[in-house]
């Protein structure tokens, strides 16, 4: 009898990801993500004991015709499995973020047929404590100022949880696995990790996708964490340098070519010195300075519309989205913790160019514009794949001619 009230009385406590579709599970900065149903249907061990009370705790989630998520992703930790405390809270929070910049940077942007994409609103967490074996009854707080506000006297299933507007559980997201396992290898090594500690933030709340952001923040907190990842120690000139620095080699158009097509790219004439170098700059190093002054401008004036820009707000916010997991895998690159993918080349040989395109978009005829950002992409892919069978001819060459000279 004393076993049985105390087996009620138990707490246990499931965080997961409600909102979120993955083929496999993913382990990264020591939580394992894993889905309660795989891509097969099947059940990781390990959420076995999990399933009927997670089923029911998901049974107040509903998708767009109002039936509850079958699905979703839990979190576990080594030693304590799916049973969590609101001590581990914070580890998940961290994991999930490294788990959304991997995810992330599979984005595909402005794609004639479409591609992966993912928000951070896919990435939302929810902690769930109760009682027992089985969840019934449902308490929901939420943060006050003052404080927080407790709600209760629900059951699972009678309060309900809509899936937001702007986030996809139709398909399984993609995680860039490279980039994760990176991430994973240097978590805690005090480096570019614990740069995006800080970045990470910033970058998640700005690119929830939902309406109540504005463009006008969304700017100030891709420009912040960017600040965050450079150390641009609140200089626009400083984290401009940075940022070029870590893409020089990357580099294909200068500013002064990107004043052709795109002449309201303006040139810092504040010295000589920058006035004259400026022109030669990679067109990348100017598209950082000036977003990072947009990002000010915003800040300490309300409003953008005091000059002219070379880019508008939509285009510094998808190349920012764009750039972000580039800069992280660059700088990974310099701790020897990540080899760049061809298709991390294409994305980084291609910035210049989009960022020298006056149109990223194609016309409304299903046609496709050589000056595009699909076509430019598509364009510096097929270069890479050339330049790449190039290299091979040329080794195989030098290495018969070096056995015909044996």
């Amino acid at each position: 009898m004393e076993e049985e009230i105390a087996e009620a009385a138990a707490q246990r406590g499931v965080i997961f990801l409600p909102f979120l579709q993955m083929k496999r599970g993913y382990r990264v900065a020591g939580v394992e993500f894993l889905p309660l149903r795989d891509d097969d249907g099947k059940i990781p061990p390990v959420l076995e004991s999990a399933l009927a009370p997670v089923e029911k705790i998901l049974s107040g989630y509903v998708n767009r015709k109002g039936h509850p998520l079958t699905n979703c992703v839990v979190a576990t930790k080594p030693g304590k499995g799916w049973n969590l405390t609101p001590d581990d809270f914070a580890d998940v929070v961290w994991a999930s973020s490294l788990l959304f910049l991997a995810a992330w940077s599979c984005n595909r942007y402005l794609q004639k047929f479409g591609g992966p994409y993912v928000n951070s609103s896919n990435f939302r967490i929810v902690g769930q404590m109760f009682g027992g074996t089985m969840p019934h009854h449902i308490s929901v707080s939420s943060r006050r100022r003052d404080g927080s506000t407790l709600d209760g006297g629900y059951k699972h299933g009678e309060f309900k949880f809509n899936v937001p507007l702007q986030v996809s559980v139709r398909e399984f997201t993609a995680v860039d696995e490279a980039l994760l396992a990176a991430l994973d290898a240097s978590n805690g090594a005090q480096a570019v990790v614990d740069l995006l500690r800080t970045a990470m933030p910033f970058v998640e709340l700005a690119n929830t996708d939902d309406d109540f952001m504005t463009p006008h923040a969304e700017a100030i907190l891709m420009g912040s964490a960017l600040e965050q990842l450079l150390r641009g120690d609140g200089s626009k000139y400083t984290l401009a340098a940075n940022f070029g620095g870590v893409f020089e080699e990357c580099g294909s158009v200068t500013v002064a070519e990107a004043q052709k097509t795109r002449p309201e790219i303006s040139i810092d004439t504040s010295t000589p010195e920058r006035a004259a170098a400026q022109p030669k700059w990679w067109v990348h190093r100017k598209w950082m300075e000036e977003l990072y002054d947009l990002r000010s401008k915003v800040v300490h004036q309300g409003t953008h519309d005091t000059r002219q820009w070379g880019w508008t707000m939509f285009e510094h916010l998808l190349m920012a989205a764009h750039v972000f997991p580039l800069t992280a895998k660059l700088l990974l690159l310099r701790e020897g913790h990540y080899q760049l993918t061809d298709a991390d080349r294409v994305a980084c040989r291609a910035v210049d160019k989009l960022l020298a395109s006056p149109n990223w978009f194609n016309p409304d005829d299903g046609t496709e514009s050589e000056e595009s950002w699909s076509r430019i992409v598509s364009k510096t892919s097929s270069e890479l794949t050339v330049e790449k069978a190039v290299k091979r001819l040329k080794a195989l060459r030098a290495e018969r001619e070096s056995r015909s000279k044996t």
